[in-house]
């Protein structure tokens, strides 16, 4: 197969490669649809996510022409090589390791175990090894994201303030939205007249959608939103955490309604609210809860050649009676603890919440009463002695309120950050189209 691709790169780029090389002739190899860059992309591959494409929207683009659909997907196609590309060139890579721990949480995520997971992959008609490919891909495009793009995302405290203190948030609790998006692309540096096209090509979307044309399939066709080929379904939103840009525009529209055309940093946007449902507010019940907090001290001994696990317990016996004696936790914890982070405040831990730590320190938290030292328990760290300082009642819901603004705000502007992006490397590729009937978006 390496060789065949290679075959196919050579005879894009105007070279040849001899049977005598080790590949014969062969009519019926993959016709190549696109040169990008360096790399191809081959027939058999767009065939095959045109499938499962059509597979998973179902009846939403039953009446979208097969050459538009081929087009959606092969844009999709050329923007992954692109970023595989990038991703390959900058030397990331995905272990062994972080690949099963993505699809243990993809098992989980949907309520099942690792053997139903992959059962339920293969009732989809895909391979495990095609599965784990292309989460391998995504992981490293994720990667790759975070190196290129997460740093021009910054949210402010003065950000969240204003998320928070808007009228919108306020009228959106507890509601959910249903959303489908179309979006017509701008690029950074368009002229007027590009800009002024892509005004009048949004207009003109938003008329035939009115006219009762399908709103799913306009954003299959036209739409150069991520999630086009899903006729720009966004799935249910929270409201209290909708889109910067859509936060203002989409509690205003009824079921069914189309908004009208707006300016974002990516170009123009057009919104379709599908349905829109009450929550029973459960979440925002949960971030009211108060939590305890300990404040806590410790001395850690590590493992290593020298100190074997019953050594490091009986040391740690050792510094348990001599505090119990009267000795000074603090001075202890500087001349011998092996935590380098806490050492030097004596240390001191700051406030804890249990959960946050692991199972068996968050045992000693909770049965620990303020004034008392623990006798030694052993962590993954090594033996430790914990001496419980106080303990309170913590009500976190603003802070966690907060937290959540920031979170989904950063996701937002990731998301407005990345269609930048993905434009712009995009408009710097070289890609030849082969593909017959090719009708760009």
């Amino acid at each position: 197969m390496r060789l065949i691709r290679l075959a196919l790169l050579m005879a894009a780029t105007g070279l040849s490669l001899s049977p005598a090389a080790g590949v014969a002739q062969d009519s019926e190899l993959d016709e190549i649809v696109a040169v990008v860059n360096d790399g191809l992309i081959l027939e058999s591959e767009m065939e095959g996510a045109v499938a499962q494409v059509r597979q998973r929207a179902g009846a939403q683009i039953n009446n979208v022409p097969d050459e538009v659909v081929q087009s959606q997907v092969l844009e999709q196609l050329i923007l992954r090589e692109l970023q595989m590309q990038r991703a390959n060139r900058a030397g990331l890579s995905v272990s062994d390791s972080e690949l099963n721990q993505a699809v243990e949480r993809m098992a989980a995520q949907n309520g099942m175990t690792g053997d139903q997971f992959m059962s339920s992959v293969r009732a989809e008609g895909l391979s495990v090894s095609a599965m784990r490919e292309r989460l391998r891909e995504q992981i490293l495009i994720d990667k790759l994201k975070q190196r290129e793009i997460a740093g021009r995302v910054v949210v402010t405290d003065e950000d969240v303030d204003r998320y928070l203190e808007s009228e919108s948030l306020r009228v959106q609790e507890n509601r959910e939205y249903r959303i489908r998006h179309i979006l017509v692309s701008v690029s950074e540096n368009a002229s007027q007249s590009t800009i002024d096209a892509a005004r009048d090509r949004v207009e003109e979307l938003r008329e035939r959608a009115q006219e009762n044309d399908s709103f799913s399939e306009l954003a299959v066709a036209h739409s150069d939103g991520q999630n086009a080929l899903e006729g720009g379904d966004l799935g249910w939103l929270a409201g209290g955490f909708l889109p910067t840009l859509f936060s203002d525009v989409v509690p205003r529209l009824q079921p069914g309604e189309i908004s009208e055309p707006f300016r974002g940093p990516s170009g123009f946007h057009l919104i379709q609210l599908a349905d829109v449902r009450r929550t029973d507010g459960q979440q925002t019940a949960s971030e009211d809860s108060v939590v305890k907090e300990y404040q806590a001290r410790h001395i850690l001994l590590e493992l290593n050649e020298i100190r074997n696990n019953e050594r490091a317990e009986a040391e740690a016996e050792r510094l348990r009676k001599r505090v119990l004696a009267g000795d000074d936790f603090t001075q202890l914890a500087r001349e011998n603890s092996d935590d380098t982070s806490s050492a030097n405040q004596g240390g001191e831990l700051g406030w804890l919440q249990a959960e946050s730590m692991s199972p068996p320190f968050a045992e000693q938290l909770r049965s620990l009463k303020p004034g008392e030292t623990s006798k030694p328990f052993r962590t993954e760290s090594g033996w430790h002695v914990l001496q419980m300082q106080d303990t309170r009642q913590r009500d976190l819901s603003q802070e966690r309120r907060r937290q959540r603004a920031r979170q989904a705000l950063g996701r937002q502007k990731m998301q407005e950050e990345s269609e930048i992006w993905l434009r712009k490397i995009r408009d710097e590729a070289f890609v030849d189209i082969r593909l017959e009937g090719y009708q760009d978006s």
